[in-house]
């Protein structure tokens, strides 16, 4: 493990195993309501037997982490699509290789519109079931949007699930780890941002006030270094406790895994911040895993893939 005065995650180890990942699928285009066109990675389910007659109907919208795209959650993406599932990855709105504004959004509730186009770009049957995934930050905005749609039921399409790789819940949920240099925060601008936010106030929201800790030579042309105030605001949850109570009230089963070397969340202290608002929450907890090893290890995609069929 490199020291923590390099970089926050084991990106050595991470990119060693590159050579192996599979190829990332192409990116395709799809509307967003406000006429913009954002990418997705589509990897299409493949028939496991003739008995399995639902490998058409499962869809997993998987959602990546701060400051990077989807490319990494290939191997995870193919995997599943291996044994029966639709895998969706978009690159987010302010990511990926020619983003409009790199690291930032319109408003604050932008992300959770663009996945929900996204879902309704798929036009899947009604015998479909959805799931929504996400690693690290990813998972935060999975959870953030499950509960969202969950209260509101905009979509013909039941929620069959939440998966949660390694998720960001909130900078004081017990699982969080106050060392950790991944990212760094602009207080100043972010007290600033706040203040006017609460006086209705959104000239400043453009401001970038969250720095990733990324070394140069890891970096390449998708790589998003920053954030702004709506960017940080649109992809954290705001109230995890009550996301998850609403995901709890509306039925839906909820996965949550994190490596036990996890360099960003203390992963003994996971099930302290989810356990209490959704009872039912399967907790698994990957040995010898770290933060970003979560994301391409092979265990993950054979947990996830025992707890849809279990």
């Amino acid at each position: 493990m490199p020291e923590k005065s390099d970089h926050a995650f084991d990106f050595t180890t991470f990119l060693a195993d590159k050579a192996t990942w599979s190829i990332p699928a192409s990116l395709e285009p799809y509307t967003c309501r406000d006429g913009s066109s954002l990418g997705c990675r589509h990897y299409s389910a493949m028939k496991v037997s003739e008995a399995s007659q639902l490998c058409d109907e499962r869809h997993i919208i998987l959602i990546h982490g701060s400051s990077s795209d989807s490319r990494y959650l290939a191997t995870l993406a193919t995997q599943l699509a291996t044994v029966g599932y639709h895998i969706h990855t978009p690159d987010l709105r302010g990511h990926g290789p020619a983003p409009a504004r790199r690291g930032d959004i319109d408003h604050s509730q932008q992300l959770e519109e663009d996945i929900e186009d996204l879902i309704t770009s798929l036009a899947l049957s009604k015998k479909a079931t959805l799931l929504i995934a996400g690693h690290s930050a990813g998972g935060g905005l999975a959870l953030r949007f499950a509960a969202d749609i969950s209260r509101r039921q905009p979509l013909d399409i039941s929620l069959a699930g939440v998966i949660l790789l390694a998720p960001y819940l909130h900078y004081r949920a017990p699982n969080t780890r106050h060392d950790s240099t991944w990212a760094t925060p602009n207080i100043p601008k972010m007290l600033l941002c706040s203040l006017l936010a609460g006086l209705g106030i959104h000239a400043c929201d453009h401001l970038e006030v969250l720095t990733f800790n990324i070394p140069k030579q890891y970096r390449d042309s998708n790589t998003t270094s920053a954030y702004s105030w709506r960017m940080m605001q649109g992809i954290n949850p705001q109230h995890y406790q009550r996301d998850l109570a609403m995901l709890a009230q509306h039925g839906v089963p909820l996965l949550a895994m994190i490596g036990e070397h996890d360099e960003a969340f203390h992963a003994e202290r996971l099930g302290n911040s989810l356990l209490p608002f959704h009872e039912k929450t399967q907790l698994e907890v990957m040995d010898n895993v770290d933060h970003l090893g979560i994301a391409t290890s092979e265990m993950t995609g054979k947990c996830i893939d025992k707890w849809l069929t279990s």
